[in-house]
């Protein structure tokens, strides 16, 4: 999981602890959970880089980022999927080359990416419940934008469903309106 700060970082070093007084502990965590609050997930800059390698992103229509999630909703140039990301044709294939690769596509002809994501959970319930938890778990950034794209994918029968295990990302292609969309839940 990448995470990225705006503030600038504080590095607590405790020669002693057993030095600390009593109520200092707590404060000193305190103070530390105070910085991390500051800190978001992964940045616009940073995931349309990592996109890149994979798709032709065109204009970000929606982005968001906090600690606990990321979701941003993208314009595609072009819907086709660069050979670097491997594009599957059925859900166990799929857990195979995840496990191997780290990122895997899936596109099951006329099956839409909601259904595809059901057969991930049933081929492997893990990775599947993984795939679905950083859709799930990134709702509190998304806006009305991403939210709305996000369950037009979902529902496309011409989409793609692709999940980077090294982010923890769930994909949605829109092939039909040309969008993308991804998530990053705090448990994925």
């Amino acid at each position: 999981m990448y995470l990225s700060c705006n503030q600038e970082s504080v590095i607590f070093q405790l020669r002693d602890i057993s030095k600390l007084r009593r109520g200092a502990a707590p404060a000193l965590a305190l103070s530390g959970l105070m910085a991390v609050g500051g800190c978001t997930r992964t940045d616009e800059t940073a995931m349309r880089a990592h996109l890149g390698q994979w798709f032709a992103l065109g204009q970000t229509m929606s982005f968001d980022a906090k600690w606990r999630c990321a979701a941003g909703s993208f314009r595609l140039v072009d819907t086709q999927v660069a050979s670097a990301l491997p594009v599957v044709r059925n859900a166990p294939r799929a857990v195979s080359v995840l496990l191997d690769r780290g990122a895997v596509a899936l596109e099951q002809s006329g099956v839409p990416p909601n259904q595809s994501l059901i057969n991930m959970v049933n081929a492997n319930h893990d990775l599947g419940s993984k795939m679905r938890r950083a859709g799930i778990d990134a709702r509190d950034c998304m806006d009305a934008t991403t939210e709305s794209a996000f369950s037009y994918a979902l529902g496309d029968p011409g989409g793609l469903l692709a999940y980077d295990h090294q982010l923890g990302a769930l994909i949605l292609m829109d092939r039909r309106r040309g969008i993308l969309v991804v998530t990053m839940g705090g448990g994925a």
